[in-house]
């Protein structure tokens, strides 16, 4: 049985220049049939309409089907489609050389597959005319980065994209000043210069202090607003709740996650189950946040998972066995 299955990345290109990345494809090949999802986000709030999903086979591109973009996000299926003409498009699978979403303009969605040059494409009735220039960032195959996801991790044997850092704690402890070597004799009411240090470093540790206090404040708040918002599910039987999200959910992250969103560990669980967590934990009187990755525990996959910056897993009982099903967890803002 011939199987296939890639994941593929989306960039947003203004002037056929990329400005940043706007999602992902997955694209699923059984026999003979195809299954094709596109997952557009990170565009403007602004951009809410229906553009067309092309496919480009290097000669030509030929409409598959229509997308609806609500403030920059949208989502398209296409499944049991022939592989040999995709969607009737008499573009093959062997041949398609990258997929384009027009967006006005200059603007427009595309990703290329490796090895398959985008030339200037002929136009057809009722069709659009490609770009004749070559794609060289978005589109490249997954097996070209440092990893791609396989069926399981556990028997990955392809080097997977470049890890995810774990982020730097926000606040770390100030630093000990050094004390200053006085030469002469200061007045008699002026402070030592190391007191002053001293007093200093005081003020700046307070300041950090009220800025945490503030920050959990404004998390907390924040936290109410999103349970309110998000289903609740709990995997485990017990008292643990978690939301469930998805990629495109991490825009009511800071910024900074947002290319969480093209983490492959990331996408792998989520295409296995359909869904990824975030959940809030108290420790030592902290307050925690926590995006979850649904998966088994194996040793090599917990290597995988640190690689992508996931930093422990959580399952029903610890310590967790090999096959168990759980989460690994990377720490988060809100």
């Amino acid at each position: 049985m011939f199987y296939d299955r890639q994941i593929k990345y989306l960039d947003y290109l203004e002037n056929q220049e990329r400005r940043k990345g706007a999602g992902f494809v997955k694209i699923e090949v059984r026999d003979k049939a195809l299954n094709l999802t596109v997952q557009v986000s990170g565009l403007g709030p602004v951009d809410t309409f229906e553009g067309d999903v092309l496919l480009l086979d290097g000669q030509r591109e030929q409409k598959l089907g229509s997308i609806r973009l609500e403030k920059g996000k949208g989502s398209f299926w296409a499944k049991d489609l022939d592989k040999s003409s995709i969607g009737k498009t008499g573009i093959s699978y062997d041949s398609l050389a990258g997929i384009r979403i027009p967006l006005g303009g200059t603007r427009e969605i595309y990703c290329a597959f490796a090895g398959r040059e985008r030339e200037k494409a002929s136009k057809e009735p009722g069709e659009t005319e490609a770009s004749g220039k070559p794609e060289t960032s978005g589109g490249a195959e997954i097996k070209k980065e440092p990893g791609k996801p396989e069926e399981s991790l556990a028997a990955a044997e392809r080097i997977l994209p470049e890890p995810e850092k774990a982020l730097p704690e926000n606040l770390q402890p100030a630093q000990k000043q050094p004390q200053v070597c006085i030469s002469e004799p200061e007045p008699a009411n002026a402070p030592p210069e190391n007191s002053r240090s001293l007093t200093e470093a005081v003020q700046a540790s307070a300041k950090k202090g009220e800025m945490e206090k503030d920050y959990m404040r404004l998390a907390e708040n924040k936290w109410q607003q999103l349970s309110a918002v998000y289903p609740h599910i709990r995997p485990f039987g017990d008292e643990r709740d978690y939301l469930s999200i998805g990629p495109a959910d991490f825009v009511v992250l800071p910024e900074k996650y947002y290319r969480m969103a093209n983490n492959s560990f990331l996408l792998h669980g989520y295409y296995n189950y359909e869904h990824l967590i975030l959940t809030r934990v108290e420790r030592r009187g902290r307050i925690l946040y926590y995006v979850g990755v649904p998966g088994n525990f194996y040793d090599r996959e917990k290597q995988v998972a640190v690689m992508f910056g996931f930093e422990s897993f959580e399952c029903k009982e610890e310590p967790a066995r090999q096959g168990e099903f759980g989460y690994y967890l990377m720490r988060v803002e809100l």
